[in-house]
């Protein structure tokens, strides 16, 4: 692990996949890590919240209002717990294919697949307003990482295959 001597997180790391990783790749994996753990949290306490709201006292319901805040509208009285976590479930494998494809093509093209098939498959969105929100997110995260921040953009497999893709698209 480069410079940094840090016992409790080499112990951690020694003889495992983690260990020929950089401390910037290391990060990126502790943050997905992170992000999966919360979503998993969020998905099961959706789900019992749910349920104590279908199981009140006299079969009442408890009113939505109640459990939200802002100006948020929830559908989804008396939806069942196997249609909520099949819903929650799609949207996380539509989350996993976006890390697949960041980690294939890069994140700039990996915005535009996703923003594009999203929209289209599950919104069912017409073509007009998936183009112009697929470009305009692709335009404002590239101005923003690479222009402004100039951050570095992770590896990626088409990246490493073609090595000329990295002078044309930014995040390969």
């Amino acid at each position: 692990m480069d410079d940094l001597d840090l016992p409790l997180l080499d112990l951690l790391v020694e003889d495992t996949f983690l260990e020929d990783m950089t401390r910037q790749e290391l990060l990126g994996f502790a943050i997905y890590a992170v992000f999966a753990l919360f979503m998993v949290a969020v998905i099961f306490r959706e789900v019992r919240s749910h349920r104590a709201a279908n199981d009140l006292e006299g079969g009442a319901k408890k009113p939505v209002a109640e459990s939200l805040h802002l100006d948020l509208t929830v559908q989804d009285e008396g939806l069942e717990t196997k249609v909520m976590l099949t819903r929650a479930f799609i949207y996380l494998a539509w989350l996993l294919g976006f890390v697949g494809l960041a980690s294939v093509f890069g994140m700039l093209p990996a915005v535009f697949m996703f923003v594009i098939l999203y929209m289209r498959i599950e919104g069912n969105e017409p073509w007009k307003l998936v183009m112009s929100c697929a470009v305009g997110l692709v335009l404002f995260s590239w101005g923003l990482f690479d222009y402004l921040l100039a951050l570095p953009w992770p590896q990626t497999v088409i990246g490493d295959i073609i090595p000329a893709l990295k002078g044309v698209i930014p995040s390969i």
